[in-house]
Protein backbone atom coordinates (compact mmCIF):
# COMPACT_ATOMS: atom_id res chain seq x y z
CA UNK A 1 0.00 0.00 0.00
CA UNK A 2 1.84 3.08 -1.32
CA UNK A 3 -0.94 5.52 -1.22
CA UNK A 4 -0.48 9.28 0.19
CA UNK A 5 -2.43 12.17 1.10
CA UNK A 6 -1.35 15.73 0.75
CA UNK A 7 -3.15 19.39 2.32
CA UNK A 8 -1.59 22.30 1.30
CA UNK A 9 -2.30 25.63 2.37
CA UNK A 10 -2.17 28.69 -0.16
CA UNK A 11 -1.99 32.51 1.67
CA UNK A 12 -2.12 35.14 -0.36
CA UNK A 13 -1.74 39.21 0.23
CA UNK A 14 -3.42 41.77 -1.74
CA UNK A 15 -7.07 42.32 -2.83
CA UNK A 16 -6.35 41.23 -6.63
CA UNK A 17 -4.58 37.60 -5.50
CA UNK A 18 -7.48 37.21 -3.02
CA UNK A 19 -10.13 37.76 -5.81
CA UNK A 20 -8.04 34.94 -7.89
CA UNK A 21 -7.73 32.61 -5.13
CA UNK A 22 -11.53 32.84 -4.24
CA UNK A 23 -12.43 32.17 -8.43
CA UNK A 24 -10.34 28.63 -8.26
CA UNK A 25 -12.79 27.13 -5.71
CA UNK A 26 -14.96 27.20 -8.92
CA UNK A 27 -12.39 27.03 -11.83
CA UNK A 28 -9.81 24.11 -10.25
CA UNK A 29 -12.20 21.43 -11.31
CA UNK A 30 -11.20 21.34 -14.68
CA UNK A 31 -7.51 22.14 -14.32
CA UNK A 32 -7.33 19.26 -11.49
CA UNK A 33 -9.42 16.75 -13.89
CA UNK A 34 -7.31 13.62 -15.58
CA UNK A 35 -4.38 14.26 -12.88
CA UNK A 36 -1.76 11.36 -13.05
CA UNK A 37 -2.60 9.41 -9.71
CA UNK A 38 -5.00 11.42 -8.15
CA UNK A 39 -7.16 9.44 -6.95
CA UNK A 40 -9.22 12.03 -4.15
CA UNK A 41 -8.83 15.61 -3.96
CA UNK A 42 -10.93 19.12 -2.49
CA UNK A 43 -10.34 22.51 -2.95
CA UNK A 44 -11.73 24.79 -0.12
CA UNK A 45 -11.89 27.93 1.66
CA UNK A 46 -10.70 28.64 5.23
CA UNK A 47 -12.39 30.11 8.06
CA UNK A 48 -10.87 33.08 10.21
CA UNK A 49 -8.94 31.77 13.34
CA UNK A 50 -7.44 28.33 13.76
CA UNK A 51 -10.44 26.02 14.03
CA UNK A 52 -14.07 26.27 12.61
CA UNK A 53 -15.67 29.61 12.21
CA UNK A 54 -18.21 31.42 10.50
CA UNK A 55 -16.38 34.35 9.39
CA UNK A 56 -14.77 33.23 6.23
CA UNK A 57 -10.72 34.05 5.58
CA UNK A 58 -10.30 35.50 1.88
CA UNK A 59 -6.21 35.33 2.52
CA UNK A 60 -6.21 31.24 2.77
CA UNK A 61 -6.94 28.26 0.60
CA UNK A 62 -6.08 24.28 0.72
CA UNK A 63 -6.26 21.59 -1.61
CA UNK A 64 -6.79 18.14 -0.15
CA UNK A 65 -5.01 15.38 -2.81
CA UNK A 66 -5.03 11.31 -2.50
CA UNK A 67 -2.48 9.74 -4.30
CA UNK A 68 -1.65 6.50 -6.07
CA UNK A 69 1.77 7.19 -4.66
CA UNK A 70 4.60 10.12 -3.19
CA UNK A 71 5.74 10.02 -7.27
CA UNK A 72 2.31 10.87 -8.21
CA UNK A 73 2.30 13.15 -5.55
CA UNK A 74 5.75 14.86 -5.76
CA UNK A 75 5.64 15.40 -10.04
CA UNK A 76 2.66 17.00 -9.12
CA UNK A 77 3.91 19.75 -7.50
CA UNK A 78 7.08 19.91 -9.03
CA UNK A 79 5.34 20.62 -12.51
CA UNK A 80 1.30 21.48 -12.46
CA UNK A 81 0.23 24.59 -13.99
CA UNK A 82 -2.12 24.44 -11.38
CA UNK A 83 0.56 24.97 -8.38
CA UNK A 84 3.21 26.58 -10.66
CA UNK A 85 0.18 29.29 -11.21
CA UNK A 86 -0.56 29.38 -7.33
CA UNK A 87 3.47 30.35 -6.86
CA UNK A 88 3.61 33.15 -9.02
CA UNK A 89 0.25 34.66 -6.54
CA UNK A 90 0.76 33.45 -3.15
CA UNK A 91 2.75 34.78 -0.65
CA UNK A 92 3.63 31.19 1.22
CA UNK A 93 2.55 28.01 0.37
CA UNK A 94 2.49 25.34 3.05
CA UNK A 95 2.28 21.64 2.06
CA UNK A 96 1.96 18.39 4.38
CA UNK A 97 2.55 14.66 2.95
CA UNK A 98 0.16 12.30 5.44
CA UNK A 99 -0.66 8.71 6.00
CA UNK A 100 -3.36 7.68 7.88
CA UNK A 101 -3.25 4.98 10.67
CA UNK A 102 -6.95 5.34 11.50
CA UNK A 103 -10.39 6.96 10.19
CA UNK A 104 -14.06 6.16 10.24
CA UNK A 105 -16.79 7.80 8.76
CA UNK A 106 -17.50 9.20 5.52
CA UNK A 107 -16.65 12.03 2.91
CA UNK A 108 -19.05 12.36 -0.11
CA UNK A 109 -20.05 8.91 0.96
CA UNK A 110 -16.76 6.84 0.98
CA UNK A 111 -13.77 6.48 2.98
CA UNK A 112 -11.23 7.69 0.70
CA UNK A 113 -8.60 7.18 2.77
CA UNK A 114 -6.38 3.76 2.94
CA UNK A 115 -4.85 2.71 5.93
CA UNK A 116 -0.79 2.64 5.76
CA UNK A 117 0.26 4.65 8.08
CA UNK A 118 2.30 4.12 11.40
CA UNK A 119 1.51 5.13 14.58
CA UNK A 120 4.61 5.78 16.72
CA UNK A 121 4.05 6.99 20.86
CA UNK A 122 5.33 10.12 21.38
CA UNK A 123 5.66 11.37 17.22
CA UNK A 124 4.08 14.39 15.72
CA UNK A 125 0.52 13.09 14.08
CA UNK A 126 -2.23 15.16 12.18
CA UNK A 127 -6.22 14.87 12.70
CA UNK A 128 -8.78 15.94 10.14
CA UNK A 129 -12.04 16.27 10.88
CA UNK A 130 -14.58 16.78 8.50
CA UNK A 131 -19.11 17.01 8.50
CA UNK A 132 -22.14 18.26 6.62
CA UNK A 133 -24.25 20.32 9.11
CA UNK A 134 -27.29 19.84 9.05
CA UNK A 135 -29.33 22.80 7.51
CA UNK A 136 -31.97 22.49 10.40
CA UNK A 137 -29.28 22.64 13.02
CA UNK A 138 -27.16 25.38 11.63
CA UNK A 139 -27.88 28.22 14.07
CA UNK A 140 -27.91 25.92 17.39
CA UNK A 141 -24.31 24.66 15.39
CA UNK A 142 -22.46 27.89 15.13
CA UNK A 143 -23.72 29.41 18.05
CA UNK A 144 -21.77 26.52 20.31
CA UNK A 145 -19.06 25.66 18.13
CA UNK A 146 -17.00 29.48 18.54
CA UNK A 147 -15.93 29.10 22.00
CA UNK A 148 -13.91 25.78 20.97
CA UNK A 149 -12.59 27.12 17.81
CA UNK A 150 -10.85 29.93 19.86
CA UNK A 151 -9.13 27.27 22.63
CA UNK A 152 -7.27 25.59 19.82
CA UNK A 153 -4.75 28.43 20.30
CA UNK A 154 -4.11 27.88 23.72
CA UNK A 155 -4.33 24.19 23.20
CA UNK A 156 -0.78 23.12 24.81
CA UNK A 157 0.82 20.79 22.25
CA UNK A 158 -0.87 21.92 19.11
CA UNK A 159 1.70 22.91 16.38
CA UNK A 160 -0.85 24.21 13.45
CA UNK A 161 -4.56 23.82 13.09
CA UNK A 162 -6.81 25.33 10.52
CA UNK A 163 -10.69 25.44 9.47
CA UNK A 164 -11.57 24.75 6.27
CA UNK A 165 -14.21 23.76 3.73
CA UNK A 166 -15.82 23.11 0.47
CA UNK A 167 -18.81 25.08 0.98
CA UNK A 168 -19.39 27.86 4.01
CA UNK A 169 -21.57 27.19 6.93
CA UNK A 170 -22.46 23.54 5.54
CA UNK A 171 -19.35 21.59 5.10
CA UNK A 172 -16.71 22.11 7.53
CA UNK A 173 -13.13 20.61 8.56
CA UNK A 174 -10.29 20.78 10.50
CA UNK A 175 -6.62 19.85 10.14
CA UNK A 176 -4.08 19.80 13.07
CA UNK A 177 -1.03 18.99 14.01
CA UNK A 178 -0.12 17.88 17.57
CA UNK A 179 2.93 17.09 19.12
CA UNK A 180 1.56 13.71 19.81
CA UNK A 181 -1.09 11.91 20.36
CA UNK A 182 -1.41 12.37 23.87
CA UNK A 183 -1.62 15.85 23.78
CA UNK A 184 -4.42 15.47 21.25
CA UNK A 185 -7.00 13.26 23.72
CA UNK A 186 -5.59 16.05 26.33
CA UNK A 187 -7.21 18.60 24.31
CA UNK A 188 -10.23 16.20 22.64
CA UNK A 189 -11.38 14.41 25.66
CA UNK A 190 -10.30 16.62 28.70
CA UNK A 191 -11.05 20.13 27.68
CA UNK A 192 -14.54 21.09 29.06
CA UNK A 193 -15.49 23.07 26.23
CA UNK A 194 -14.50 20.09 23.73
CA UNK A 195 -16.69 17.75 26.13
CA UNK A 196 -19.50 20.02 25.90
CA UNK A 197 -19.62 20.20 22.07
CA UNK A 198 -19.18 16.38 21.62
CA UNK A 199 -21.96 16.06 23.99
CA UNK A 200 -24.29 18.29 22.08
CA UNK A 201 -23.80 16.38 19.10
CA UNK A 202 -24.56 13.32 20.17
CA UNK A 203 -27.51 14.78 21.57
CA UNK A 204 -28.90 16.92 18.58
CA UNK A 205 -27.32 14.72 15.64
CA UNK A 206 -25.91 17.85 14.39
CA UNK A 207 -23.92 16.32 11.15
CA UNK A 208 -25.36 14.28 8.02
CA UNK A 209 -21.91 12.72 7.67
CA UNK A 210 -18.83 13.25 9.48
CA UNK A 211 -15.55 11.78 9.01
CA UNK A 212 -12.45 11.30 11.83
CA UNK A 213 -9.00 10.61 10.36
CA UNK A 214 -5.31 10.01 12.05
CA UNK A 215 -2.07 10.44 10.26
CA UNK A 216 1.23 10.19 10.22
CA UNK A 217 2.85 12.98 9.10
CA UNK A 218 5.64 11.99 6.76
CA UNK A 219 7.17 15.68 5.55
CA UNK A 220 6.14 19.36 5.86
CA UNK A 221 7.61 21.99 4.44
CA UNK A 222 7.43 25.14 2.32
CA UNK A 223 6.98 25.09 -1.62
Amino acid sequence: MSQITTVCFFKLEGFVQKCWAFSQMGLAGPKLKNTSGLLFHKIMGSGNGNGFSVRPDFSTYALLCIWENREKADHFFQHHQFIQDYQKKAKSIRLFYLKAFKAHGLWDAVQPFEMNGTFVEGEKIAVLTRARIRTRLLFQFWKSVPDVSSSFDKAPGVLFSKGIGERPFIFQATLSVWENREKMFDFAYRSPKHIEVIKKTRELNWYSEELFAEFEVVESFEL
